[in-house]
């Protein structure tokens, strides 16, 4: 299910770090926390297990204000609203739970340096995609995908285009879905699907500061 939430500003700072998606997915997980501390903890230490590999089928979009400015390593937002959207592989029995834990929401970004508090103005599920051969989808937060290399223990990023990006890119959708539905009949066949970039992939970098909130 996929959310959209709209955001007001309601203090007079309205400027927060460029790099803030670590302080976003902990409010997110701590207003989870506050409404299901069992559900919560699922989602963050174990989610959807396949062998070794876990899965927590959820994320988040950047939050996009109406109106922005960059200002060295500040976002500036410079309109009253902003929206984001937020995803999870969840029963459709857990819609209303969802909307209870974030309607009327009030919740801060931000760092020492600047910091912006918000509130959750409205809450809407979005409907489910049409469901088609040949589909467009554009992402709203940037697709991370790396490969190990040999003889090093740190891995390699790729970018759209390189060899390999494709077939790891669908494999790893291949493996999500054996986790959601473990029936192997219904598997797609990964060998029959194809990605083609739409337009030129811009690297974003977003530095995770890893602190304690």
């Amino acid at each position: 299910m996929k959310f959209k939430l709209t955001l007001e500003l309601t203090g007079k700072d309205r400027q927060i770090p460029i790099n803030y998606q670590y302080e976003q997915s902990a409010w997110i997980y701590k207003t989870i926390h506050n409404g299901n501390p069992e559900f919560s903890a699922w989602l963050h230490n174990s989610g959807y297990l396949d062998g070794n590999k876990q899965f927590k089928l959820f994320t988040f979009s950047p939050i996009v204000p109406e109106k922005y400015a960059i200002k060295h390593d500040r976002l500036e937002i410079q309109s009253n609203h902003a929206v984001t959207h937020v995803s999870f592989y969840t029963p459709e029995a857990a819609e209303p739970f969802i909307l209870g834990l974030f309607n009327n929401q009030h919740f801060m970004l931000g760092d020492h340096i600047s910091q912006t508090q918000f509130k959750i103005h409205s809450i809407e599920k979005l409907p489910e995609p049409q469901w088609n051969d040949t589909m467009i989808f554009r992402t709203l937060s940037p697709i991370v995908l790396s490969k190990k290399q040999e003889g090093s223990k740190n891995a390699r990023y790729l970018a759209p285009g390189e060899e390999d990006f494709e077939d790891l890119f669908l494999k790893n959708l291949e493996n999500k879905f054996k986790v959601i539905d473990n029936n192997p009949d219904r598997v797609p066949d990964s060998g029959r699907v194809k990605l083609t970039p739409r337009s030129t992939p811009r690297s974003k970098l977003i530095k995770n500061k890893g602190r304690d909130t």
